[in-house]
């Protein structure tokens, strides 16, 4: 349980990080940001000369003559690393930041907001399986609407026809289908509408031994 809602929970912080950069590269509010670099870690020579190096990116700017502050992480050669000297924000809450190429970055975008669906949808198979049970649940007890003057369904018919016992007996109370309901229990143990059984042929209320007896014969 503690897993499920955990992943759940980085799958939706995705989407919403997804969506958020998103919007913010659109539709954003631009300022001008002092930026300042330093190299970090030594060089990775399995990837390309100008991407061997971890680079450090702080930069600064200001909103309304308030100061906000900004890092974040950028590979690049071993002098010197790519970098946009204008930050997008969100004028109704510039905290929100990010100091980044003008175009979107599409494939990031997809990878991050289908990643992020792909771990809720995974942790969350039930949610889908649930409204299909009780749609089955509704569907096998729906024939108690029967053709025979599509009247309620009654507890004979639904014990002695509905699949999903539980949801089936659910959706009789919620319907108020047991108000006048002629339904009765044999001492044999059938189910029936009738005055008589239909199994022993014992009329309503017969005692035990009578039932018995009507069994032998």
């Amino acid at each position: 349980m503690f897993w499920r809602v955990a992943i759940s929970l980085v799958g939706a912080a995705l989407i919403l990080w997804a969506l958020s950069d998103a919007a913010l590269r659109l539709f954003g509010a631009q300022a001008p940001a002092v930026v300042h670099v330093r190299r970090v870690g030594g060089a990775d020579v399995s990837r390309p000369p100008d991407a061997q190096y971890q680079w450090s990116v702080d930069y600064t700017f200001y909103v309304n003559g308030r100061l906000y502050q900004g890092h974040e992480a950028a590979r690049g050669s071993a002098v010197a690393v790519g970098h946009s000297d204008t930050v997008r924000y969100f004028p109704f809450f510039p905290q929100i930041h990010s100091l980044s190429s003008d175009e979107p970055a599409v494939l990031g975008f997809f990878v991050s907001a289908g990643l992020g669906v792909l771990l809720v949808a995974a942790m969350n198979p039930g949610r889908k399986k649930t409204r299909a049970a009780a749609k089955a649940g509704r569907s096998a007890i729906s024939p108690g609407l029967r053709a025979s003057g599509g009247k309620p369904a009654t507890m004979a018919y639904i014990m002695t026809h509905a699949e999903d016992y539980d949801d089936s007996l659910e959706e009789y109370y919620q319907n108020g289908w047991n108000v006048d309901d002629p339904s009765w229990q044999c001492r044999c143990g059938m189910w029936n509408e009738g005055r008589y059984c239909a199994a022993c042929g014992l009329p309503a209320g017969a005692s035990k031994e009578e039932s018995e007896h009507g069994k032998d014969h």
